[in-house]
This record gives C-alpha cells, structure tokens and sequence, in this order.
C-alpha cells in the first residue's frame, strides 16, 4: 500500500529524507514493497526508494540489509513476476512486489 511506503514503516534511522514537492520525479517516494525471500521478512521500510533510485542502488542497499552479495542476488518483481535487472528501471516496478533471492540456495 502506499502510505506503508511512504511512512517508511518505521524503518532505519540514518536515511535522508525525500524531497518535498508535488511534481513526479527526484526524491518522490517510489511505491515498491522489498521482501527477502528466504525470510520473508519486509525489508522496505528503511530502503527510500524514490524514483531516481536505480536498480544497482536497490541492489547495494540490500546486500547491506540482507546481506547478500550483489553477484548473488536475483531479483524478482510481480505479479506477474519477472526479472528486475540492472537494464531496467526500478520504476517498473511500482506499484508491485519485489523479492530479493540468493543464488547461493540454488546451489
């Protein structure tokens, strides 16, 4: 849901803030809900995601919160579920869920 997103669920602390404004672009919230998959656990809260955020800075903000190596991680965005990588826009995902995987359990 969008007010999830944009309250930060409670999330981290050090962040910075997004931009005020009304206009669609730098420092708006991005609404995408960020889960780990083998946990399950909602990761979304402390990552503010806006929608200049690109999909390697998604990647590196969760190798920090999951602790998953950016080479390691496949990530997943849906329904319908596809795969987001570094080529695509985060914007894609909007609105959608995405999951973080690690190839390592695929071994």
């Amino acid at each position: 849901m969008a007010s999830d997103a944009a309250t930060g669920g409670g999330g981290g602390g050090g962040g910075t803030a997004p931009a005020a404004g009304g206009e669609e672009g730098r420092g708006t919230l991005l609404d995408v809900r960020v889960y780990d998959a083998l946990s399950g656990r909602s990761l979304h809260g402390g990552l503010h995601l806006t929608m200049d955020t690109t999909v390697s800075d998604l990647s590196a903000r969760l190798e920090e919160a999951v602790g998953v190596p950016q080479a390691e991680q496949i990530l997943l965005f849906g329904p319908p579920f596809t795969t987001l990588s570094s080529s695509r826009a985060l914007v894609e995902a909007r609105g959608k869920d995405v999951f973080v995987f690690s190839r390592a359990i695929d071994r």
